[in-house]
């Protein structure tokens, strides 16, 4: 079986369902992997941050809604001017998406009108595309993924502010943030970032994406005005004591990967998630090693690829250009990160690309030390 076929196997659907979906329209088994993965998401972040309430998927999206959460913890801290920037900042994020759906809306209409076809006979079907789905559940798995199986690693979405404002303007063009970002549990402080879409990874739209993150790392990486920072003892951490504090802090310079999670993928996952965090099945094991950590390793490159290559012990020249032609395959025209590092050795204080490097260090070897950990599940992937 050829690698392309191995790894992404599955056409692409349309996305499915909608934003306020009613309950009697969903199927049990909808409603039964929201339900597991809530419990997960939940679990995970009363157990990696110590906070009183358990926050859902959706709390660390909306602004005031996490900040308010936040501030009735006593682990927590959060100056009040942090919050009056997030209430206007959540409006602004609102604004934005407004009118992003009322210009996607009437492109929508203006094709169909163009074919010869009433829009408003189509109007439940255009809401529907327009409230899909498929990436948010797409989202809400790779956290529920990511909370059972990054080791050291606290998986935290970012805020809707973050995702869709906070980016770069390059060449009059805005280019987005991230869904995602890691924070290292023995420093608590992030080192990387995380851009997820339910696609297959010869769609278009994955192709802008994987645009839109090599630009992000041209730039010196991912920034984050409201990213979270654990303040705490090593040792208070490893016992899960709550004397760990969150702090609201920025962050820059956090490499950042695309994870491509398909339709065909994500429907296979919501039969056979596990609601419990110590629980798994071997749909997830093996959706988590194909589609998360094997492209974190192939987009990463320098030493923890060199290791994965190990791994394989191809035996001939033939096996060889059959490893490096998957790895331009899963790479397309994108370098990986360790050819995009900064080459220069002394940076100027607010200069992200300093942080971006010394990132990049300690992603290798939190790569480094997974893979070793986990060599017979990367070796039955590959």
């Amino acid at each position: 079986m050829s690698f392309e076929k191995k790894f992404f196997p599955y056409p692409y659907s349309h996305f499915e369902g909608g934003e306020e979906r009613k309950k009697e329209s969903e199927s049990n088994e909808v409603r039964g992997f929201y339900t597991a993965i809530a419990k997960v998401i939940k679990e995970g972040f009363e157990r990696n941050l110590g906070v009183e309430k358990g926050l859902d998927f959706h709390s660390w999206r909306e602004l005031p809604r996490l900040i308010e959460m936040l501030k009735s913890s006593s682990s927590v801290d959060i100056s009040s001017h942090i919050f009056r920037e997030a209430l206007s900042d959540e409006n602004l994020v609102r604004e934005r998406i407004a009118n992003f759906e009322a210009r996607r809306m009437r492109e929508i209409e203006s094709t169909l009108m163009k074919k010869g076809k009433d829009p408003s006979e189509y109007a439940l079907e255009l809401k529907g595309k327009m409230d899909a789905r498929m990436g948010e559940k797409a989202e809400e798995l790779f956290l529920g993924l990511g909370m059972k199986y990054f080791e050291k690693v606290i998986i935290l979405p970012t805020t809707r502010y973050d995702d869709v404002m906070n980016g770069f303007n390059i060449g009059g063009k805005s280019i987005g943030g991230v869904d995602f970002y890691g924070i290292d549990c023995e420093s608590g402080k992030p080192f990387f970032a995380i851009d997820v879409g339910a696609y297959n990874l010869g769609e278009e739209q994955a192709k802008e994406k994987r645009e839109k993150v090599f630009q992000l790392n041209c730039q010196g990486g991912a920034r984050l005005k409201y990213g979270v920072e654990l303040v705490h003892s090593k040792e208070n951490f490893e016992k899960r004591k709550s004397e760990k504090r969150i702090k609201i802090e920025k962050q820059s310079g956090l490499p950042v990967f695309w994870i491509f999670l398909p339709p065909s993928v994500v429907n296979k996952c919501e039969r056979e998630f596990k609601g419990n965090l110590n629980e798994s099945s071997n749909v997830e094991r093996e959706t988590f090693f194909n589609y998360i950590f094997l492209p974190l390793i192939y987009q990463t490159g320098g030493k923890v690829e060199e290791e994965m290559i190990k791994l394989i012990e191809p035996k001939s020249e033939q096996e060889n250009e059959k490893v490096t032609q998957f790895l331009n395959f899963i790479r397309g025209k994108y370098p990986p990160l360790s050819r995009l590092l900064p080459t220069q050795k002394i940076f100027r204080p607010e200069d992200p690309k300093a942080n971006f490097l010394k990132n990049y260090e300690i992603l290798n070897q939190w790569l480094l030390k997974m893979l070793q950990r986990n060599t017979d599940f990367v070796k039955e992937a590959l």
